[in-house]
C-alpha cells in the first residue's frame, strides 16, 4: 500500500471542500482579521493587534476509553466544562472574529451532557463547528439533537477493520457500536435531507493496522460517511522514544514559527487558556482575566519571542512548553 501523508485526503477536491465548508461564516471583518493575524505570524510579531481565528474548547477532559498515548487510565483528573465557564468564554472571547470552533481537545466531548447546546450557541454566532469523537455515547435522540445544533463537521475515530485490531489502540472500545452509531447519524441526515454535519472517519496509522487502511476505507464509505482520511501516529512521526520530548540542539527548525500562538485560542474545561494541545500549560484563565489581558501577557509574548529569535531569547523565569517543543526542536 502507498504510504499516506500526515493527513491524506483522497483528493484535492475533498481537502478544498472541507475548508470551504468550515469557512461558511466568513465576512469582511473576519477576513480582514485573518489577513492581519497571518501577516503578524509571517512577520513574527511578539505583541499582536489582531485576534485568533480558531476557538478551541474542551467540553470534557474525561474519556470513556483508555487509548495508550492519550488516556491509558481512562478518566483523567479534571472534569467537564460547566455552564458558567462556557458563558464566560462566550462573553470574553472575541467571538466575532473566529472562522471556526472545534469543541474537543484531550477528552471525549460527548461526555458533556450539554454538548449539543454548546454547539448550538456557538453556531448562532455564525461560526462553523466541529467535534472529534470515539462515537460510543450516541443514540437516536442524540442524532436529532446533533443535527438541530447546527454542527458542521464530526470526525469519528476508527483505527481497525476488525474488533481485534480496533481495540489494540481504542482500549475498551466496541467497533460494532461505533458503526451502528454512524448508521444512526447517516439515516437521520437522510431523513432530514441535511448536508450537515459532514461525517468524516479518520484512522491513525500504526504498525498493527497499516495493512487494513484500504479495508477500513471501504467499510466506512459503505456506511455512508462523507470522508475518509488517515494520519500517521504522531509519536512515531516525531520519533518520540528517541527524543523523549527533549531538545535536539543540532536540528532546530529555525526560521519557522508556531501558528498556535497566533491563530488559535484554546480554553480548557475549567477556563484555563492553553498555548497548544501538547500537554497542559496554563497561559491564563478566562475566569480571572479578560481576553486582551491574556492574549499579549508575559507567557504568550515570551513564547512568540522564542520563535521570533530563532530559539535564542529564552526567559529563564518561565517554564514554557515551547522551549522543548518536539514539533520544532
Amino acid at each position: 500500500m502507498k504510504k499516506r501523508k500526515l493527513t491524506d485526503y483522497t483528493s484535492l477536491h475533498q481537502l478544498a471542500t472541507r475548508q470551504f465548508v468550515m469557512l461558511r461564516g466568513l465576512n469582511p471583518k473576519k477576513t480582514a482579521n485573518a489577513a492581519g493575524i497571518y501577516y503578524e505570524y509571517r512577520r513574527k510579531r511578539v505583541v499582536l493587534k489582531n485576534k485568533p481565528i480558531l476557538l478551541k474548547i474542551e467540553p470534557s477532559n474525561y474519556c470513556n476509553l483508555r487509548c495508550p498515548t492519550c488516556h491509558p487510565d481512562g478518566n483523567t483528573s479534571g472534569g467537564s466544562m460547566d455552564e458558567q465557564t462556557f458563558r464566560i468564554i462566550l462573553e470574553k472571547a472575541p467571538m466575532e472574529y473566529f472562522l471556526k470552533s472545534t469543541l474537543y481537545m484531550f477528552g471525549e466531548p460527548l461526555l458533556n451532557r450539554r454538548i449539543y447546546q454548546m454547539i448550538a450557541e456557538i453556531s448562532r454566532y455564525g461560526i462553523p463547528t466541529s467535534i472529534s469523537t470515539n462515537f460510543h455515547l450516541f443514540n437516536e435522540k442524540h442524532a436529532a439533537e446533533m443535527l438541530a445544533s447546527g454542527l458542521t463537521w464530526v470526525l469519528v475515530c476508527i483505527d481497525g477493520a476488525s474488533q481485534e485490531t480496533y481495540e489494540i489502540y481504542r482500549v475498551g472500545g466496541d467497533l460494532e457500536k461505533v458503526k451502528d452509531n454512524i448508521r444512526l447519524l447517516v439515516d437521520e441526515k437522510r431523513r432530514q435531507g441535511s448536508k450537515y454535519p459532514v461525517i468524516e472517519v479518520q484512522s491513525i496509522i500504526f504498525d498493527h493496522n497499516r495493512h487494513e487502511m484500504d479495508e477500513i476505507e471501504r467499510m466506512v464509505l459503505d456506511l455512508g460517511v462523507d470522508r475518509f482520511t488517515t494520519k500517521e501516529d504522531v509519536f512515531t512521526q516525531l520519533d518520540y522514544e528517541d527524543k523523549q520530548l527533549g531538545v535536539d540542539a543540532d536540528m532546530p527548525k529555525k526560521g519557522r514559527s508556531c501558528f498556535f500562538l497566533y491563530g488559535t485560542f484554546m480554553v480548557d474545561y475549567d477556563g484555563v487558556v492553553l498555548p497548544c494541545c501538547l500537554g497542559r500549560s496554563e497561559f491564563g484563565n478566562l475566569q480571572e482575566s479578560t481576553f486582551d489581558e491574556i492574549w499579549n501577557n508575559e507567557k504568550f509574548t515570551a513564547a512568540r519571542r522564542w520563535f521570533a529569535s530563532d530559539f535564542t531569547e529564552k526567559d529563564e523565569s518561565l517554564d514554557l512548553p515551547c522551549y522543548n517543543c518536539p514539533l520544532f526542536m
